[in-house]
């Protein structure tokens, strides 16, 4: 679901034609300098979101799942699994899939009871993607590079797969767009079903990055900190130049009529066309790095981390809208239910 080491990709080249969307400089509040790299990482945040079976289902870094309805209103449980350092959920209807930096695969019927489906020391593990159907999970190793692993509907057993002509010492954007899965590298690949992989020829050898596509199959990549590139076909790409210093995208979705990217320097941009992008503003605190974006359709939530805890050691930020102008922020009331959480957890040992 989330990438800010999530996947997507497209490469093709066309009469390349730039159009300038919007400038902005450097992020700063508080004095605070907003970085262009990951440097974040700073207490309890959130890493990703997804919404199934009529709910939102988010992590953090810490193993803490937070579960709501409609996307305002929390409850906190725990994978009690002794995970560390969380990177990604996803989920296929019932079944809800997270994964950690250091081989585990979590596994959950309801997002509140977990279980341990994969255990592997040896692979770090990145991004996690579902077209409802399968489970797709791009991780390294030592010996191989990057793979992908790959689980049936269930999520419960994962077998390893390799893109044969891909090079393993790439890293790989992983991504999910309607039923077919893309990864991104020197070049690009695409699959129905997460085993089987096509290469892509396009004219554009320079396509990392995460995809997305609207209602009139219109692709949207994020190949560049400061650029998109659209292509109705997957092999022939147009250049959207985004003038200003370079930002890191770490996601990218078409919800509610309209494409939305976030990233690093509180991120938040939007377009109906993939060509003219608007800047959104809300009133966060900090220049935050927004790491995911979900939807259930009527409300869209924004879960990341800022770049100073608060006091009890939590930077989670969320931000919800129902439109995609206008966000409210939340992230002191999940702090304060996820603190609160944490100190009966601390009281019961």
């Amino acid at each position: 679901m989330t990438n800010r080491r999530r996947s997507t990709f497209k490469y093709v080249f066309v009469s390349t034609m730039l159009v300038v969307i919007f400038s902005y400089g450097v992020v700063s509040a508080n004095n605070l300098e907003c970085p262009s790299r990951r440097v974040f990482d700073v207490g309890e945040h959130i890493e990703d979101v997804t919404h199934t079976n009529g709910k939102y289902v988010a992590v953090t870094n810490e193993g803490h799942v937070l579960i709501s309805g409609d996307g305002f209103e929390w409850n906190i449980r725990k994978i009690n699994q002794s995970p560390r350092l969380i990177r990604g959920i996803s989920a296929a209807e019932e079944v809800v899939i997270a994964i950690d930096a250091f081989g585990k695969i979590y596994r959950s019927i309801d997002g509140e009871s977990w279980e341990v489906v994969l255990n592997d020391s040896s692979l770090k593990l990145a991004t996690v993607e579902s077209n409802g159907k399968e489970f797709v999970v791009y991780a390294r190793e030592a010996q191989h590079g990057g793979m992908l692993l790959y689980s049936e509907h269930n999520g419960g057993t994962w077998e390893r797969h390799y893109i044969s002509d891909a090079d393993p010492l790439d890293w790989y954007y992983l991504s999910v767009v309607g039923s077919q899965y893309f990864v991104s590298t020197s070049k690009l690949y695409e699959s129905g079903d997460g085993v089987l992989w096509n290469r892509i020829v396009t004219d554009d050898l320079n396509l990392p990055g995460l995809f997305a596509k609207n209602d009139d199959n219109l692709y949207v990549n994020t190949a560049g900190t400061d650029e998109v590139r659209i292509s109705q076909n997957r092999r022939t790409w147009t250049k959207v130049l985004i003038k200003g210093n370079p930002v890191p995208v770490n996601d990218i979705k078409w919800v509610r009529n309209q494409f939305i990217i976030v990233g690093n320097c509180s991120l938040i941009l939007t377009s109906n066309d993939g060509t003219d992008w608007l800047r959104r503003t809300s009133d966060l605190q900090y220049p935050n790095r927004l790491n995911a974006v979900a939807s259930n359709g009527e409300t869209i939530v924004i879960a990341g981390e800022a770049t100073k805890a608060d006091s009890d050691g939590v930077s989670a930020v969320v931000l919800v809208s129902r439109d995609g102008k206008v966000w409210d922020n939340i992230s002191e009331k999940i702090r304060t239910v996820l603190t609160d959480y944490k100190s009966r957890e601390t009281s019961q040992e």
